[in-house]
Protein backbone atom coordinates (compact mmCIF):
# COMPACT_ATOMS: atom_id res chain seq x y z
CA UNK A 1 0.00 0.00 0.00
CA UNK A 2 1.22 3.38 -0.89
CA UNK A 3 -0.19 6.03 1.98
CA UNK A 4 1.19 8.87 0.12
CA UNK A 5 -1.45 8.55 -2.56
CA UNK A 6 -4.13 9.22 -0.15
CA UNK A 7 -2.51 12.63 0.34
CA UNK A 8 -2.04 13.20 -3.46
CA UNK A 9 -5.67 12.14 -4.61
CA UNK A 10 -6.36 14.65 -1.07
CA UNK A 11 -4.98 17.73 -2.44
CA UNK A 12 -5.65 17.31 -6.04
CA UNK A 13 -9.10 17.49 -4.82
CA UNK A 14 -9.02 20.33 -2.73
CA UNK A 15 -10.05 18.47 0.66
CA UNK A 16 -7.89 19.13 3.75
CA UNK A 17 -6.41 16.26 6.13
CA UNK A 18 -9.07 17.35 8.86
CA UNK A 19 -12.15 17.37 6.28
CA UNK A 20 -11.00 13.97 5.20
CA UNK A 21 -10.24 12.84 9.05
CA UNK A 22 -14.08 14.15 9.87
CA UNK A 23 -15.68 12.51 7.27
CA UNK A 24 -14.39 9.37 8.51
CA UNK A 25 -14.85 9.78 11.72
CA UNK A 26 -11.20 9.93 13.07
CA UNK A 27 -9.39 12.43 14.59
CA UNK A 28 -6.04 14.13 12.90
CA UNK A 29 -4.03 12.37 15.49
CA UNK A 30 -5.38 9.48 15.13
CA UNK A 31 -5.17 9.60 11.36
CA UNK A 32 -1.48 10.49 11.32
CA UNK A 33 -0.57 8.26 14.10
CA UNK A 34 -2.06 5.50 11.15
CA UNK A 35 -0.30 6.72 8.45
CA UNK A 36 2.90 7.16 10.36
CA UNK A 37 2.80 3.23 11.44
CA UNK A 38 1.13 1.48 8.80
CA UNK A 39 -1.60 0.80 11.15
CA UNK A 40 -4.49 2.20 8.85
CA UNK A 41 -7.30 -0.58 8.42
CA UNK A 42 -8.76 -1.76 5.71
CA UNK A 43 -12.48 -0.48 6.54
CA UNK A 44 -10.89 3.43 7.33
CA UNK A 45 -8.64 3.05 3.69
CA UNK A 46 -12.59 2.02 2.15
CA UNK A 47 -14.10 4.87 3.74
CA UNK A 48 -11.38 7.29 2.41
CA UNK A 49 -11.56 6.05 -1.19
CA UNK A 50 -15.25 6.55 -0.71
CA UNK A 51 -14.81 9.98 0.28
CA UNK A 52 -12.76 10.89 -2.29
CA UNK A 53 -14.47 9.14 -5.12
CA UNK A 54 -11.43 7.15 -6.38
CA UNK A 55 -11.21 2.76 -6.22
CA UNK A 56 -9.34 1.30 -3.11
CA UNK A 57 -6.93 -0.45 -5.57
CA UNK A 58 -5.69 3.32 -6.42
CA UNK A 59 -3.65 3.76 -3.00
CA UNK A 60 -1.64 0.14 -3.64
CA UNK A 61 0.97 0.20 -6.01
CA UNK A 62 0.15 1.74 -8.94
CA UNK A 63 2.38 4.67 -10.10
CA UNK A 64 1.70 8.20 -9.07
CA UNK A 65 1.13 9.02 -12.83
CA UNK A 66 -1.70 6.51 -13.52
CA UNK A 67 -3.24 8.08 -10.16
CA UNK A 68 -2.48 11.83 -11.76
CA UNK A 69 -4.19 10.45 -14.99
CA UNK A 70 -7.40 8.95 -13.30
CA UNK A 71 -7.92 12.10 -11.57
CA UNK A 72 -7.64 14.24 -14.53
CA UNK A 73 -10.34 12.02 -16.61
CA UNK A 74 -12.93 12.82 -13.89
CA UNK A 75 -14.48 9.44 -15.23
CA UNK A 76 -15.12 7.04 -12.53
CA UNK A 77 -16.60 4.12 -14.62
CA UNK A 78 -15.73 0.54 -14.30
CA UNK A 79 -13.80 0.70 -17.58
CA UNK A 80 -12.11 3.63 -17.38
CA UNK A 81 -10.78 2.22 -13.87
CA UNK A 82 -9.72 -0.67 -15.60
CA UNK A 83 -7.82 0.71 -18.30
CA UNK A 84 -5.57 3.22 -15.84
CA UNK A 85 -4.88 -0.17 -13.88
CA UNK A 86 -4.22 -2.42 -16.57
CA UNK A 87 -2.11 0.82 -18.56
CA UNK A 88 -0.22 1.30 -15.06
CA UNK A 89 1.33 -2.39 -15.66
CA UNK A 90 0.95 -3.54 -11.97
CA UNK A 91 -1.49 -6.93 -13.25
CA UNK A 92 0.93 -7.99 -15.81
CA UNK A 93 -0.13 -8.82 -19.28
CA UNK A 94 -1.25 -12.30 -18.18
CA UNK A 95 -3.64 -11.03 -15.46
CA UNK A 96 -5.63 -8.09 -16.89
CA UNK A 97 -8.71 -6.45 -15.11
CA UNK A 98 -11.85 -7.60 -15.62
CA UNK A 99 -14.50 -6.33 -18.14
CA UNK A 100 -17.15 -3.76 -17.13
CA UNK A 101 -19.63 -6.65 -17.70
CA UNK A 102 -17.36 -9.11 -15.36
CA UNK A 103 -16.77 -6.14 -12.49
CA UNK A 104 -20.62 -6.04 -12.42
CA UNK A 105 -20.83 -9.82 -11.75
CA UNK A 106 -18.69 -9.40 -9.33
CA UNK A 107 -19.91 -6.15 -7.65
CA UNK A 108 -23.27 -8.37 -7.23
CA UNK A 109 -21.13 -11.90 -5.66
CA UNK A 110 -19.51 -8.93 -3.41
CA UNK A 111 -22.75 -7.42 -2.24
CA UNK A 112 -23.80 -11.46 -1.97
CA UNK A 113 -21.27 -12.11 0.04
CA UNK A 114 -21.34 -9.17 2.51
CA UNK A 115 -24.88 -10.17 3.21
CA UNK A 116 -23.88 -13.82 4.09
CA UNK A 117 -21.40 -11.97 6.44
CA UNK A 118 -23.43 -10.11 8.17
CA UNK A 119 -25.90 -13.29 8.59
CA UNK A 120 -22.91 -15.22 9.70
CA UNK A 121 -21.99 -12.18 12.59
CA UNK A 122 -25.59 -12.10 13.89
CA UNK A 123 -25.45 -16.29 14.18
CA UNK A 124 -22.02 -15.74 16.10
CA UNK A 125 -23.81 -13.38 18.61
CA UNK A 126 -26.41 -15.09 19.48
CA UNK A 127 -24.20 -18.12 20.23
CA UNK A 128 -21.60 -16.11 22.22
CA UNK A 129 -25.21 -15.10 24.08
CA UNK A 130 -25.92 -18.05 24.87
CA UNK A 131 -22.42 -19.14 25.87
CA UNK A 132 -22.48 -16.43 28.64
CA UNK A 133 -25.94 -17.81 29.29
CA UNK A 134 -24.44 -21.16 30.32
CA UNK A 135 -21.28 -19.98 31.60
CA UNK A 136 -23.27 -17.98 33.78
CA UNK A 137 -25.17 -20.77 35.59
Amino acid sequence: MNISKIKLVREAKGYTKKYLCDEIGMTTNGYDHAIKHMTLKVRDLEKIADVLEVPVTLFFDVPNSAVQNFLNQGDNSSSNIASILNQSGIFGNENKVNSESENELLIEKNKSLKKEIEGLKIQLELKNEIIGILKAK
